[in-house]
């Protein structure tokens, strides 16, 4: 008879606590009570005050990095002014003896070689200014063609409303 109220005793526990398992079976992280009520749907046009949230963010962050990278960046431009001259001046003393220790006849391949690699950099200026018109026109016609869709898909939009 003892051992039966022990079982009556864990048979009405187990009932009692069957919700709280059945809640844990398909356990989403967030508990609801019968006093908590389920978070409200947000508006729907919620999306538009996160993306200006978060653009507004972005433009805090920004002019934080650049009120931090202002002052390194005039360091380094005044560390590069104080030590460039003496840098070139360097450059300019090895070429100088480098060049007085070549043979007449290697001096002059060296200026070919430089009015070829000169002639060779200009024609390359002008071939990418071109590529570079190229390409910012298809880009353009890219643009144009997907504001074309849009307008046309904001049109259709409108006349099912």
């Amino acid at each position: 008879m003892r051992s039966t109220g022990y079982w009556g005793l864990f048979l009405a526990l187990a009932v009692m606590a069957a919700p709280a398992f059945a809640d844990t079976a398909r356990d989403t992280g967030v508990r609801r009570t019968p006093e908590t009520p389920a978070p409200a749907q947000p508006p729907a046009d919620s999306w538009q005050a996160q993306v200006k949230d978060l653009e507004a963010r972005l433009k805090e962050l920004r002019d934080g990095l650049r009120t931090q990278l202002e002052p390194l960046q005039a360091q380094i431009k005044t560390l590069k002014d104080k030590l460039e001259p003496e840098i070139q001046q360097m450059q300019e003393q090895v070429k100088g003896l480098v060049e007085q220790h070549k043979s007449l006849e290697i001096q002059e391949l060296d200026r070919q070689e430089e009015a070829e690699l000169a002639a060779l950099a200009d024609r390359e200026k002008a071939e990418e200014g071109k590529l570079k018109d190229r390409f910012t026109e298809e880009r353009k016609a890219i643009q144009q063609k997907y504001a074309e869709r849009r307008g046309q898909a904001h049109g259709e939009k409108k006349t099912r409303q």
